[in-house]
Order: C-alpha cells, then structure tokens, then sequence
C-alpha cells in the first residue's frame, strides 16, 4: 500500500545552464533523511509551453510514505541565494488539492483537513 506525497517547488530562475547546487542539496538531504528508494525533485520548467522561457523554475517530486514535514525541513535548511522566491506545494495522498505550505523562509500551516 502506498500513501504518495506530491510535491511542487518553485523559485527564482537560477542558473541556466549546468547543476543546479541548491536542488541538489535538497535531494541529497531527502536521501539522507528517508530509508529506502523514493523520489527527488526533477526540474520541469523548460517544458513549460507558450513563446517565451518560464521566469522561474519549476521542480516536481513525488514521494511514498514520506511525511510533509521532512520535505519542508529539507527545502527550509539550504542556503537558498534568494529564500524569498521559494515555494513549496504540497498535495498528500488524501487531500484534494494543492496547499502552499512553505513560502519566503516561512512554514505554512496545512488548511484543509483530509476528507
């Protein structure tokens, strides 16, 4: 049985090109934290349709029998160069829709119940 945690994570454009350090250490922190295979956040961004380049960067994971909790703590301890762009949405197995939870260096308490 699976409980599956989706997450979306937005900040400032960052680098264009190359690694990007602070996903990175987003991820690696989640793995140290979590026993067993799981997700990590890939970006999407650059899939995003439309004339023009999204103005922010964009990362989707997905997570199985991970608690909200320890995603926010892993956003909420990198060195991020611009914490007041980062954003995270998170939409656990039983809730309906996606609740900011994580904005500019600040925690956000979850709204909506589970029904």
């Amino acid at each position: 049985m699976s409980r599956v945690t989706n997450v979306i994570l937005t900040t400032n454009v960052g680098p264009s090109h190359g690694g990007d350090p602070e996903i990175d250490t987003v991820n690696t922190s989640l793995r140290n934290a979590i026993t067993g295979p799981n997700g990590e956040f890939v970006e999407v961004s650059r899939h995003a349709g439309g004339a023009k380049h999204m103005e922010v960067r964009v990362y989707l994971a997905a997570f199985n029998h991970v608690d909200a909790e320890v995603i926010l703590q892993a956003v909420h301890h990198v060195p991020w160069a611009d914490i007041e762009m980062v954003q995270v949405f998170i939409k656990e197995q039983e809730d309906e829709v996606f609740e900011l939870r994580y904005q500019a260096g600040k925690f956000l308490p979850k709204r909506h119940a589970a029904t």
